[in-house]
């Protein structure tokens, strides 16, 4: 198995002091060598139906000459004797393979070599591939030499298997491998989903639903199928089982601390959420190509939801696909101070917004209260950003309409009111809500429908519960309740 590590060891001996050539030498060549392999005490190959001839054609052109010293044209006083390692891998093709020499130095005669303790070629060889190792000594000179403890000792490696998959998680049986060793069968494989063999159904036992392979399909359906709607509910992966995964059966957006997009993983629950990480560590680096890269680990994450994650995920999705030409590729916590400005900048804080506050939202309601477009225009707001308030996660135009029930707080306009506001904007003015200035690309602009969208009033109503200006009006009129209840006194006759 590739990782394994494998340890040979032997003696040899022989005494001479003539000459070794070509001409006191018997040659050996792939045919013969392949051969032996096959007739091996112990091989794995011999079983599998594979020929000698076969072997040989498959090798022609890939074992290195440097196996087959007999017409080398050398010549010395030390046999060309060696003991070999050849490496197949599983469709039996040369894979690598090394080899160490009788004696020591420029002779060695009348000497026993230890050749694992002396020659580090033998020592910890690491498995180029799965496969199979051929080891043997060979002799092509006419000339005695003795071989003796001749061991062969694996290491298994970390690796338990190797599992090629099809898109959907079916395997590609043909190059796919397990390690030769008496671990159990490792039952979690493609995403880290547990695979159901029973009956031959060869499906996987995802946390909340079944994945079938041969269909690219989940047998039930999506336990937040309110939350992707543009998606069918059977669906897995998004469709692109290369980019994503979904090992529950349901998924969550992980954030980097510089606030870009990282990956979608699972959180377990039956919600879309996400994770914004606010620390990053190096834990090591390493080279490649000459560019110095570092490993780093995120830490201290701030859990969140989306306000709209119909529009929102898919959001993240178009902004990935699309390289950030569409889409939302990052995150940013808004701060009081942002928020401020936005909301002082729209004027509901004036005086004649203030002495007419009804007509002043309704006036600006597209203009200076058009919060999201605004705060664009301005540089305040990314459009490829969300924006985290109070543990949700907006996109800039629901930010927008967070500032705005914000703003409509400020103006102290009943939450009614401005809710029933937003339905009437809706019904007259939804079909050109399509601006500009942000695009969040395929899929998440659908026909408007007839009342304000959830997503919308939710944005709102959040806004307008955490107004300053309603918090302050709340806290009066909880101290007058208060202040009367103190006083109180029962009516006696």
């Amino acid at each position: 198995m590739t990782g394994d590590k494998i340890d040979i060891f032997g003696k040899s001996y022989f005494l001479n002091t003539g000459t070794v050539n070509n001409a006191n030498s018997t040659v050996l060549d792939l045919a013969a060598l392949m051969a032996n392999l096959l007739t091996a005490p112990v091989n794995g190959i011999g079983a599998k139906g594979v020929t000698s001839t076969q072997l040989n054609t498959w090798n022609t052109g890939l074992v290195p000459f440097t196996f087959f010293r007999g017409t080398n044209g050398e010549t010395t006083t030390i046999p060309k004797a060696y003991i070999n390692y050849i490496f197949l891998d599983e469709q039996f093709k040369y894979a690598g393979g090394g080899a160490s020499r009788v004696g020591n130095g420029t002779s060695g005669s009348g000497i026993v070599k230890d050749h694992w303790n002396v020659d580090a070629q033998l020592q910890n060889i690491p498995a180029p591939k799965n496969g199979y190792i051929f080891v043997y000594v060979s002799n092509e000179s006419n000339l005695d030499v003795f071989f003796d403890n001749l061991q062969v000792v694996h290491k298994p490696g970390p690796l338990l298997e190797e599992t090629h998959y099809y898109p959907f998680g079916l395997t590609m049986s043909g190059i796919s491998s397990k390690a030769l060793n008496n671990a159990p069968a490792n039952k979690y494989k493609f995403n880290s989903i547990e695979q159901n063999n029973d009956f031959d159904l060869n499906m996987y036992d995802a946390f909340f639903r079944n994945l079938d392979p041969q269909i690219g399909r989940f047998w039930q359906i999506d336990p937040k199928l309110e939350s992707a709607e543009s998606w069918s509910p059977y669906a897995a992966m998004l469709n692109n089982p290369i980019r994503y995964s979904d090992p529950l059966g349901d998924s969550a957006a992980w954030f980097r601390p510089d606030g870009s997009f990282w990956k979608f993983v699972d959180d377990g629950k039956e919600a879309w959420s996400g994770v914004f990480y606010q620390k990053s560590t190096t834990t090591s680096t390493f080279e490649k190509d000459g560019v110095q890269y570092a490993v780093n680990t995120y830490s201290e994450g701030v859990s969140f939801q989306f306000n709209d994650p119909s529009v929102d995920v898919l959001a993240i999705k178009n902004g990935v696909e699309s390289g950030g030409k569409v889409g939302i590729t990052g995150i940013e916590i808004m701060s009081d101070e942002k928020a401020n400005k936005q909301i002082d900048r729209s004027g509901v804080k004036s005086p004649e917004a203030q002495n007419s506050p009804l007509s002043y939202a309704k006036n600006q309601g597209a203009k200076k209260m058009d919060y999201g477009v605004q705060g664009i225009i301005h540089g305040d707001l990314d459009p490829k950003k969300f924006y985290l308030r109070g543990g949700v996660a907006y996109n800039v135009g629901d930010i927008g309409n967070y500032l705005w029930g914000r703003g409509m707080g400020y103006l102290g306009i009943p939450l009614g009111v401005a809710q029933m506001g937003a339905h009437y904007n809706n019904i007259f003015h939804g079909k050109d809500q399509k601006t500009k200035y942000y695009d969040f690309g395929p899929g998440t602009y659908g026909a408007p429908g007839f009342w304000d969208s959830p997503g919308d009033q939710r944005a709102l109503i959040n806004g307008y519960n955490t107004s300053p200006a309603v918090i302050e009006a709340y806290k009066k009129t909880q101290q007058k309740t208060s202040n009367y209840m103190q006083h109180w006194k029962p009516y006696q006759n």
